[in-house]
């Protein structure tokens, strides 16, 4: 990379493409004489928080997309579309097995440095936030009323629960996780390389919680083969994450949903668990006063 740098600071930068523009950054292809690389500049310092990630998970060896320079408020990456070492997936390697094998070495690899991070009381961690900080009585009473559920039982209940739920979720083991992946976010080795590699990139929703979470994450966006091979190399997962994950992880997708103008296609099955009485159950079964059923099986069928 030292050699790649040097090279770098000698070319003569001949094009600038914006490729991306949301509220706290901006994403541009840089041209160069050489080669092309992606520069991620933020709008403040404030909503920098892939910089401190990217120090993060490099003190942790972590496995992340080359970082070629960067201020306090900028990243100059790997472009992967002039990289010799990295590619972005494609639909199909969703479905592929080597995909799910690499992914598997990659969540464990973030998992594992997260859970010796957070035992180090020494670590400073505080910009890194939790999911279930945004859930609390006066967030659900809010969306309840946004969303126009404030009127329902089990929304009442929720509201209720909160507080029991948030305080189970804490007192389970944590870790970091990605919280956002997708094909799109997905690099890897080339297809010739044996075995595959995999980096996962864009660290705008990186927090702390339960490792049950990004395997659901990871879960859903495989396919078919990669699907099973993931839960198959993965292992076993943990049963008390995953009943107090599927109540939470349903609210918290409806605080999101609710402060968008037009209620996006993702929250769609949230709203409907609301509506078919799946949230309750869900919810009884988390505070105990339901047993629970095959649902909450810790294998994938």
């Amino acid at each position: 990379m030292e050699n790649h740098l040097n090279e770098l600071l000698q070319d003569r930068v001949t094009n600038l493409v914006v490729l991306r523009q949301r509220p706290g950054h901006t994403v541009y292809r840089v041209f160069t004489t050489r080669s092309s690389y992606i520069l991620k500049w933020f709008n403040n310092e404030h909503d920098a928080l892939e910089l401190q990630v990217y120090a993060l998970l490099s003190g942790c060896h972590v496995p992340t997309l080359p970082v070629y320079g960067q201020t306090s408020r900028a990243l100059l990456l790997e472009d992967l579309n002039a990289s010799p070492l990295w590619r972005l997936a494609h639909a199909r390697d969703m479905e592929s097995e080597p995909t799910a094998l690499a992914l598997t070495d990659w969540y464990r690899s973030l998992q594992q440095a997260g859970r010796e991070t957070l035992s180090d009381n020494n670590q400073a961690l505080s910009f890194l936030k939790r999911e279930i900080d945004d859930l609390d009585p006066t967030s659900l009473l809010s969306t309840g009323k946004r969303l126009g559920l404030a009127h329902l039982p089990v929304w009442e209940l929720a509201m209720e629960s909160i507080d029991t739920l948030t305080s189970i979720y804490r007192s389970l083991p944590h870790t970091f996780n990605y919280n956002d992946f997708a094909a799109e976010n997905l690099a890897l080795s080339p297809l010739d390389s044996n075995p595959l590699r995999a980096v996962v990139f864009d660290y705008d929703c990186f927090g702390l919680g339960l490792a049950y979470i990004d395997w659901r994450n990871v879960i859903y966006g495989l396919k078919g083969q990669a699907r099973e091979a993931f839960a198959h190399a993965y292992g076993e997962i943990s049963r008390s994450e995953k009943i107090i994950d599927e109540p939470l992880s349903l609210l918290y997708n409806l605080v999101v949903a609710s402060t968008h103008q037009e209620f996006p296609d993702w929250a769609k099955l949230s709203m409907k668990s609301v509506i078919n009485g799946d949230l309750e159950i869900q919810i009884r079964i988390a505070l105990g006063d339901l047993p629970s059923t095959a649902l909450f099986s810790d294998k994938v069928k």
